[in-house]
């Protein structure tokens, strides 16, 4: 056993050496970072409304984004789960300098059963809106921001 000992000393084949020690805990760190961000963005919730020009014959929506022209819309609702209400109700808020001032309330049918809808709005003033969805017992859905400007 001694012999063997001496023998992968001088010839290290049983300990290779190690690399120096602050730059393999660099690697490790910057390698366990990369994990965290990857689960941390994989796993991010997709938003429950999504603004479009309009929807296709698949419920799919069509040019979607967050900055329009005044005109219309269609507001996609995609709750994590059922409605389990009968309406739902949209409140569109206006940003102005110091706080959010309401400028309408809708309410838009839809089946309990169901978890996505498609919800037309109006927009023909410049501005920025946020657009708040609420359930079951006024509990809210979600919320979104959408920046409308006049081309015209």
């Amino acid at each position: 056993m001694s012999l063997m000992k001496n023998n992968a000393k001088h010839h290290n084949y049983f300990f290779p050496p190690t690399p120096h020690a602050p730059t393999w805990n660099i690697i490790r760190y910057v390698f366990l970072c990369c994990i965290i961000g990857f689960f941390l963005f994989s796993c991010a919730k997709t938003p429950v409304i999504s603004f479009c020009e309009g929807v296709d014959k698949n419920g799919k929506g069509i040019q979607c984004g967050k900055k329009f022209s005044t005109g219309d819309l269609t507001a996609l609702i995609n709750a994590p789960g059922r409605f389990e209400t009968e309406s739902l109700k949209i409140v569109i808020s206006k940003k102005t300098n110091y706080k959010n001032e309401k400028v309408e309330e809708l309410t838009h049918s839809v089946s309990s059963e169901a978890s996505n809808a498609a919800v037309p709005l109006s927009f023909y003033i410049e501005g920025e809106y946020l657009v708040e969805i609420h359930g079951k017992e006024g509990r809210l859905l979600g919320s979104e921001w959408i920046h409308v400007i006049d081309t015209y």
